[in-house]
Protein backbone atom coordinates (compact mmCIF):
# COMPACT_ATOMS: atom_id res chain seq x y z
CA UNK A 1 0.00 0.00 0.00
CA UNK A 2 1.27 3.44 -0.93
CA UNK A 3 1.79 5.84 1.97
CA UNK A 4 2.52 9.51 1.60
CA UNK A 5 5.43 10.84 3.63
CA UNK A 6 4.58 12.98 6.66
CA UNK A 7 4.12 16.55 5.47
CA UNK A 8 5.36 19.62 7.28
CA UNK A 9 2.76 22.17 8.44
CA UNK A 10 3.01 24.35 5.32
CA UNK A 11 2.66 21.36 3.01
CA UNK A 12 -0.19 19.98 5.10
CA UNK A 13 -2.07 23.28 5.04
CA UNK A 14 -1.61 23.53 1.28
CA UNK A 15 -2.79 19.98 0.72
CA UNK A 16 -5.82 20.41 2.99
CA UNK A 17 -6.72 23.60 1.14
CA UNK A 18 -6.35 21.85 -2.21
CA UNK A 19 -8.37 18.79 -1.17
CA UNK A 20 -11.16 20.83 0.41
CA UNK A 21 -11.41 23.00 -2.71
CA UNK A 22 -11.76 19.84 -4.79
CA UNK A 23 -14.60 18.67 -2.55
CA UNK A 24 -16.33 22.05 -2.79
CA UNK A 25 -16.09 22.19 -6.57
CA UNK A 26 -16.78 18.56 -7.51
CA UNK A 27 -20.04 17.22 -8.81
CA UNK A 28 -22.32 15.91 -6.09
CA UNK A 29 -22.05 12.29 -7.24
CA UNK A 30 -18.29 12.38 -6.55
CA UNK A 31 -18.46 14.24 -3.25
CA UNK A 32 -18.64 11.20 -0.94
CA UNK A 33 -15.62 9.59 -2.61
CA UNK A 34 -13.63 12.82 -2.35
CA UNK A 35 -14.61 13.23 1.30
CA UNK A 36 -13.49 9.67 2.04
CA UNK A 37 -10.16 10.31 0.30
CA UNK A 38 -9.77 13.54 2.27
CA UNK A 39 -10.35 11.83 5.62
CA UNK A 40 -8.03 8.98 4.69
CA UNK A 41 -5.34 11.55 3.91
CA UNK A 42 -5.99 13.41 7.19
CA UNK A 43 -5.74 10.17 9.18
CA UNK A 44 -2.44 9.27 7.47
CA UNK A 45 -0.70 12.47 8.49
CA UNK A 46 0.62 12.43 12.08
CA UNK A 47 -0.16 16.08 12.87
CA UNK A 48 -3.69 16.12 11.50
CA UNK A 49 -4.43 12.67 12.89
CA UNK A 50 -3.45 13.87 16.35
CA UNK A 51 -5.76 16.87 15.95
CA UNK A 52 -8.62 14.50 15.10
CA UNK A 53 -7.77 12.37 18.14
CA UNK A 54 -7.83 15.45 20.36
CA UNK A 55 -11.19 16.53 18.93
CA UNK A 56 -12.55 13.04 19.57
CA UNK A 57 -11.25 13.15 23.16
CA UNK A 58 -12.58 16.66 23.79
CA UNK A 59 -16.01 15.87 22.37
CA UNK A 60 -16.52 12.34 23.70
CA UNK A 61 -19.44 13.54 25.85
CA UNK A 62 -21.07 15.05 22.78
CA UNK A 63 -20.50 11.88 20.77
CA UNK A 64 -22.33 9.88 23.43
CA UNK A 65 -25.34 12.17 23.08
CA UNK A 66 -25.71 11.55 19.33
CA UNK A 67 -27.70 8.42 18.52
CA UNK A 68 -25.90 5.61 16.68
CA UNK A 69 -28.61 5.38 14.02
CA UNK A 70 -28.27 9.04 13.08
CA UNK A 71 -29.99 9.88 9.85
CA UNK A 72 -30.34 13.15 7.98
CA UNK A 73 -33.06 14.20 10.44
CA UNK A 74 -31.93 14.99 13.95
CA UNK A 75 -34.64 15.02 16.57
CA UNK A 76 -35.03 18.50 18.14
CA UNK A 77 -34.44 17.11 21.64
CA UNK A 78 -31.07 15.72 20.53
CA UNK A 79 -30.18 19.05 18.85
CA UNK A 80 -31.03 20.97 22.02
CA UNK A 81 -28.96 18.60 24.17
CA UNK A 82 -25.96 19.08 21.87
CA UNK A 83 -26.41 22.87 21.91
CA UNK A 84 -26.55 22.82 25.71
CA UNK A 85 -23.24 20.95 25.84
CA UNK A 86 -21.59 23.49 23.49
CA UNK A 87 -22.69 26.70 25.22
CA UNK A 88 -19.22 28.01 25.98
CA UNK A 89 -16.11 28.50 23.85
CA UNK A 90 -14.24 26.24 26.24
CA UNK A 91 -16.77 23.45 25.74
CA UNK A 92 -16.38 23.89 21.99
CA UNK A 93 -12.61 23.55 22.23
CA UNK A 94 -12.13 27.17 21.16
CA UNK A 95 -9.47 27.87 23.79
CA UNK A 96 -7.35 25.02 22.42
CA UNK A 97 -7.17 26.55 18.95
CA UNK A 98 -6.89 30.25 19.82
Amino acid sequence: MYKIRPLNLIELESRIDQESNEINSCQRIYAQDKINLFFNFIHEQPVSNRILERIQEDFSLLKNEIPENLSMFIHPAVKNKVKDILKTKEAQGHSVFS
